[in-house]
């Protein structure tokens, strides 16, 4: 009867530990599972999260590009025109100076020529370069020749021309010294409204802006009737339109298209204008 009774306890226990087995196995399963899903959210939540993040960085590289691309518009549209006025430049200077060297050709060849190079006619006629009496001797010197204390102006053109040589090179620091010492030395020169006019491109191409603008306005107000005038004032509405005083822009570039119109200044303030149209200034 004892042992009827321990083998049925027995079998009770293993059909209880049966039916626990399956049940504790399911409850790990579950809890194995739960912790699974946790971490899978947690990888997608951290995915979301570095997509928005390089949506963000992907916009602001656009927006970085589109800036550099507009930097690089506009330094070659600056080299561009500064290349192009210095070679219109070098072919005035080289007509100038081929009109200049047959003036004297053809002076020199109708003081020879005269029968009486002594007479006051024959001395105005050969001008501030004809021979004077005790000046300098025969032929005169070349304080003779400019006049007075004044240096020559062979002088004078060649230090225009070595500074705007320094220019060329791009060394526009230099450059802008060398053009300071040009107008200190020569305020009233032939040269003056250029050397002007270049000191303030000097400032206009190295990005100094404020400076810039001022040296343009002083070709305005210095040199009203000088060709280098409506270049100046095409300046004056670029340096505006770059520090978006719309306004100002507006109005000096106007100004071009009206005092110079079918010259290249007008034109390139025209396309500016529409430009700001577009753009919505």
């Amino acid at each position: 009867m004892q042992r009827a009774s321990s083998i049925a306890v027995f079998a009770l226990l293993s059909g209880a530990l049966a039916v626990a087995g399956p049940a504790r196995a399911a409850d790990d399963q579950s809890a194995s599972q739960s912790g699974d899903s946790s971490t899978l959210v947690q990888i997608v939540t951290q995915l979301d999260q570095l997509q928005a993040d390089m949506r963000q960085l992907r916009g602001q590289l656009q927006v970085q590009e589109h800036q550099l691309q507009q930097l690089q518009s506009r330094q070659r549209e600056l080299y561009v025109d500064l290349d192009r006025r210095l070679r219109r430049l070098e072919v005035a200077s080289g007509q100038a100076q081929g009109q200049s060297g047959g003036g004297a050709a053809s002076q020199g060849a109708s003081t020879g020529a005269a029968s009486a190079p002594s007479t006051s006619a024959g001395n105005q006629a050969a001008g501030s370069s004809a021979p004077q009496s005790g000046a300098g001797g025969e032929g005169g010197g070349p304080a003779a020749a400019a006049g007075g204390n004044q240096p020559p102006k062979e002088a004078v053109r060649a230090a225009y021309e070595k500074a705007l040589n320094i220019l060329k090179d791009g060394q526009y620091d230099q450059a802008a010294k060398s053009f300071e010492a040009f107008l200190k030395a020569h305020p009233d020169s032939q040269y003056s409204d250029n050397a002007q006019y270049w000191l303030a491109e000097t400032y206009y191409v190295t990005r100094k802006l404020p400076k810039a603008l001022a040296e343009f306005q002083k070709v305005l107000a210095k040199y009203p009737h000088s060709a280098k005038v409506p270049d100046a004032q095409l300046k004056i509405g670029y340096i505006n339109y770059e520090r978006q005083n719309w306004g100002a822009a507006r109005q000096a570039l106007n100004k071009v298209v009206k005092e110079a119109p079918g010259s290249t200044a007008a034109q390139l303030a025209q396309d500016r204008l529409a430009r700001m149209k577009r753009e919505g200034h």
